[in-house]
């Protein structure tokens, strides 16, 4: 009877020991790391009953530009982020921030 208890945890300690037998290859990650993920993030606001849309542009999620659109009008392309900044998210674009 003790046998048919211990059995079932033997068994699962089998399986769990060889799962972690499985080293992680490092090689795999040294190549993910080397080339950036860039992802883009729309958010659209209303300002003055007029739609604002504000695309961010991330690598390996950290912002790195921004585009903002009044309506269908690209008013600031190529803002960059300004690193100067480092309480708060800044883009730039010439004197302007």
């Amino acid at each position: 009877m003790k046998f048919a208890k211990v059995l079932p945890a033997m068994a699962a300690l089998v399986v769990l020991s060889a799962c972690a037998s499985d080293a992680p290859k490092m090689e795999n990650k040294a190549e993910q790391m080397a080339t950036p993920t860039v992802t883009d993030k729309t958010v659209v606001y209303t300002c003055n009953k007029k739609t604002v849309t504000a695309v961010y542009q991330f690598e390996n999620q950290e912002p790195t530009s921004a585009m903002v659109m009044v309506g269908n009008k690209v008013i600031a392309k190529d803002f960059a982020r300004d690193a100067a900044q480092k309480d708060f998210t800044s883009f730039t674009s010439g004197n302007f921030r």
